[in-house]
């Protein structure tokens, strides 16, 4: 899980857009609107701009491992993950797809 968590931040850091899709599936929820996979990510983005260096900011605050075995993930940033903080920012959780593949299971780009 670190490797993908530190691969997603890097892509994202050095705008590799064409690496982007890798790390979505169609079981990828994006923001709260119903949007899925890539290419609601990319609506999330026209849609708010700033999003994209907010969604770097959080990945660089941090990630929150949980889960055991064939099932961690890990949650950005990771006061997002204590039910004591509340937070409105930019958030992922990254998961490992059942081929040990890291995706992103949420993405929420703020507000609450």
């Amino acid at each position: 899980m670190l490797w993908e968590y530190g691969d997603f931040l890097q892509t994202l850091e050095n705008k590799k857009d064409q690496e982007l899709p890798d790390f979505f599936n169609e079981h990828s929820v994006i923001g709260f609107g119903g949007l899925t996979g890539y290419q609601g990510f990319q609506l999330e983005i026209q849609v708010k701009p700033d999003c994209y260096e907010n969604l770097v900011f959080a990945l660089k605050q941090g990630c929150l491992f949980k889960g055991e075995g064939s099932a961690p993930e890990c949650t950005a940033p990771p006061q997002f993950s204590d039910d004591n903080i509340l937070y409105l920012g930019a958030r992922v959780t990254l998961y490992l797809d059942e081929q040990g593949q890291g995706k992103v299971r949420r993405f929420i780009c703020g507000g609450g």
